[in-house]
């Protein structure tokens, strides 16, 4: 009778068990970063290749191991984005890089969060969560961005995060940023919508093409790859994110 009993305990407790896994998976949502929030980096190696081709003095070993340098941080924080990750769940909010865990914050070491721009006069980085919370009896800060995100990830950790610490200013504004959200996916489509975005983006990729393919046939002493690919790169480069802003603000 004992071991009945004992027997139906157990089950029912590796039942709550699962239950409990079940509803913390349920309530966990993943959201990829944007792939083209950095992407305007890749001006950097462009640029550097025009102050040192069109300098007066040549390339020495020193700047082109300088160039490689630079180029390869700024396209690595570029493509940073694309291993970045949220995960959101029932009282956390955690950062992903490379599916390794960067910061992780937990309801319970919020002390204040707030829904604005990320930097005084926004920066280009738009709006976002700045948030302060405690580690180890440190106070700390971080920024979820909007940008990098979207809209309904900062949403979803201000319902998460901001409870009883989150102005009801900021939630109308979330709220009404949400809405526009949405008109525009379902009025016009999310491609329609994001149409100027892409073009832009192509644009800038296409040009950073351009200029390596022209940068590479300098080396070899073609002179008319220097007069037309650069240069046509560069003009690319600046109508593309001139369009991209203009377009996309």
């Amino acid at each position: 009778m004992i071991l009945v009993k004992m027997s139906g305990y157990l089950a029912g407790s590796q039942r709550r068990q699962l239950v409990n896994r079940n509803y913390m998976s349920t309530n966990i949502k993943v959201y990829k970063a944007n792939k083209y929030y950095t992407i305007a980096l890749l001006f950097v190696p462009i640029f550097l290749g025009v102050v040192f081709l069109l300098g007066d003095n040549p390339m020495t070993t020193e700047k082109w191991i300088g160039f490689s340098i630079l180029s390869g941080m700024a396209i690595l924080i570029a493509l940073i984005p694309f291993a970045g990750k949220l995960e959101v769940g029932s009282n956390y909010a955690r950062t992903y890089f490379l599916n390794f865990p960067v910061t992780t914050i937990q309801i319970s070491d919020v002390q204040a969060i707030q829904y604005g721009k990320l930097f005084r006069g926004g920066l280009g980085y738009g709006n976002g969560l700045n948030i302060r919370f405690v580690v180890n009896g440190k106070s700390k800060f971080t920024s979820i961005g909007e940008n990098l995100y979207g809209i309904e990830a900062i949403a979803h950790v201000s319902r998460v995060l901001g409870v009883g610490k989150i102005s009801s200013t900021n939630e109308i504004a979330i709220t009404k940023a949400l809405q526009k959200e949405s008109d525009i996916k379902s009025s016009r489509g999310y491609l329609v919508a994001n149409k100027h975005k892409l073009i832009g983006s192509g644009a800038i990729l296409l040009s950073t093409v351009l200029f390596f393919v022209g940068l590479f046939a300098a080396e070899g002493n073609s002179s008319s790859s220097i007069k037309f690919l650069i240069p046509v790169s560069i003009v690319l480069l600046i109508f593309s994110m001139g369009y991209t802003i203009v377009k996309t603000k």
